[in-house]
C-alpha cells in the first residue's frame, strides 16, 4: 500500500536511458470495527520493516529481530537531515519498550538521545534543518521529552543538564503553540508536513508528565481534525496548499492524511503514516462535532473561510456530496512561489481533480527542486 516509484532501465550500444514510473497501490474497502485497532494490525502485516512496523510490532509483543530501528539510529548519531523526525520514533521505543531492546541496543539508544544537538544555538555543524515549522516543533518536543526522562543526566553536547534542557523547551512550544493557536498553520492545509507535526503532538499527549503541554497536545489535534474536515472528500484531503509536492498533486488516494482520515472517521485509507500509528497507541478521539463535516453528512452547500499562517493567508472551502472546491490567495504575489498550490477541485471522485499550482520549472517531469509539480 501507498506511493511507490519504479525504475525503468533500459541499454543497447552502450547508451542507456532511464525514467521513473510512480504509481499508487491502495485498497478501496476499509475494515470494519475498532479503527485503531485495525490500522495497527494492517502497520504489522506490512513486508516493509521499519521503525514505525517495529512500533506496531512491539506494541503486540516481544519482536525478535529488532535491526530496523539502527538506520534510524545512525541517522540520529551523525546528524542527518531529519534527525529530528527519526527521535521522536526512537524516544517512543526507548520510552515504552526499552526493556526488551537488550542491553547493547538499550545503551546504543540511549547514549543518541544524550549526545543529540536538540537546537541551533548548540555546538554541532552538520545538515540539519531548523528552521521550518514542522522541523522547529519536532526539536522542542525531543528536547522537552529527552529533557523530562533524563533530568539528573548532563547532555555533553551542551553541557546542560535534561532539567535544564526541558526548561528551555518549555518556553519554545509555548511559543510555538502560541503562534499556531493565534494564526494557525505557516504550511496551511498541507497533506505532507502537517501529519509531521501531528507525531509531534502525538508524543507530546503521549509522554508528558505535564498537563500544561498534554493539554497543548490535545487542543492542537483537535484544531487539526477541524481543519482536515473542512478540506476532506469521501476520505481524501483537498485543501489549497503552502506546502506540495508532485505525489500530493497526483497520486490523491494515498496521501499520509487519510490514513488519519481512517482513524478521525472511518473514511480514508489503510497507508503508512507515522502520525496515524501513534494516535493509534493513545486514547486521542476526534471530537464528534466534525465527524459531519468531514464525511459531507449534510445537505446542500458546506463553505468555511480561514486566515492561516505568518502571511495571513485567505483560504476558501465550499464543498457538498459531489464536489469540493478549495482555493486560496497567494502570500507571495508578484514573487517566486514557494510550494503553493492555489486552488483545488474534485468533482464526484478523488480521481477527478483539477488543480493550479506554482510551477517551479518548465519541464513536467524534470529533477529540479522546486519542480513543475512542486510549486
Amino acid at each position: 500500500m501507498g506511493y511507490r516509484e519504479l525504475m525503468i532501465s533500459f541499454s543497447a550500444g552502450g547508451l542507456g536511458l532511464s525514467r521513473k514510473l510512480p504509481i499508487e497501490v491502495y485498497d478501496e474497502g476499509l475494515p470494519e470495527g475498532n479503527r485503531k485497532d485495525r490500522y495497527l494490525g494492517f502497520y504489522r502485516s506490512r513486508e516493509t520493516v521499519d521503525t514505525e512496523t517495529l512500533i506496531a510490532r512491539l506494541a503486540a509483543g516481544p519482536v525478535e529481530d529488532l535491526g530496523a530501528l539502527i538506520p534510524d539510529l545512525e541517522k540520529i548519531e551523525r546528524r542527518a537531515d531529519c534527525a529530528d523526525f527519526r527521535l521522536l520514533r526512537s524516544l517512543w521505543i526507548y520510552l515504552v519498550y526499552g526493556d526488551r531492546l537488550g542491553d547493547e541496543l538499550s545503551r546504543r539508544m540511549r547514549d543518541a538521545i544524550l549526545s543529540f544537538r536538540y537546537w541551533f544555538d548548540e555546538k554541532g555543524n552538520d545538515a540539519m534543518w531548523f528552521y521550518s515549522e514542522n522541523h522547529a516543533l519536532a526539536f522542542h518536543t525531543d528536547e522537552y521529552i529527552a529533557g523530562m526522562a533524563f533530568p539528573d543526566e548532563v547532555f555533553p553536547n551542551s553541557g546542560l543538564t535534561g532539567r535544564e534542557h526541558a526548561v528551555k523547551a518549555r518556553s519554545l512550544l509555548r511559543a510555538w503553540f502560541g503562534k499556531l493557536f493565534t494564526s494557525g498553520y505557516n504550511e496551511w492545509n498541507s497533506i505532507n508536513y502537517i501529519p509531521v507535526d501531528i507525531v509531534s503532538y502525538a508524543v507530546l499527549y503521549k509522554f508528558s508528565a505535564e498537563e500544561e503541554f498534554r493539554a497543548y497536545a490535545r487542543k492542537a489535534l483537535d484544531y487539526t481534525s477541524a481543519l482536515f474536515a473542512d478540506i476532506s472528500f469521501k476520505g481524501v484531503l483537498n485543501g489549497s496548499s503552502g506546502r506540495t509536492y508532485d505525489r500530493d498533486l497526483l497520486f490523491p488516494h494515498t496521501h499520509q492524511t487519510n490514513a488519519l482520515s481512517y482513524i478521525f472517521w472511518g473514511k480514508g485509507a489503510l497507508v503508512p503514516c507515522a502520525s496515524a500509528l501513534l494516535l493509534s497507541l493513545t486514547d486521542y478521539e476526534a471530537p464528534e462535532d466534525v465527524r459531519e463535516t468531514a464525511l459531507c453528512g449534510f445537505d446542500g452547500l458546506y463553505t468555511a473561510e480561514r486566515t492561516q499562517g505568518a502571511f495571513s493567508v485567505s483560504t476558501k472551502v465550499v464543498k457538498c456530496r459531489d464536489y469540493i472546491l478549495s482555493t486560496s490567495g497567494s502570500p507571495r504575489e508578484g514573487m517566486p512561489g514557494s510550494q503553493e498550490t492555489l486552488l483545488n477541485a474534485m468533482l464526484s471522485d478523488p480521481s477527478c481533480r483539477f488543480f493550479i499550482n506554482h510551477p517551479g520549472e518548465r519541464r513536467v517531469w524534470g529533477t529540479r527542486r522546486p519542480g513543475y509539480f512542486n510549486g
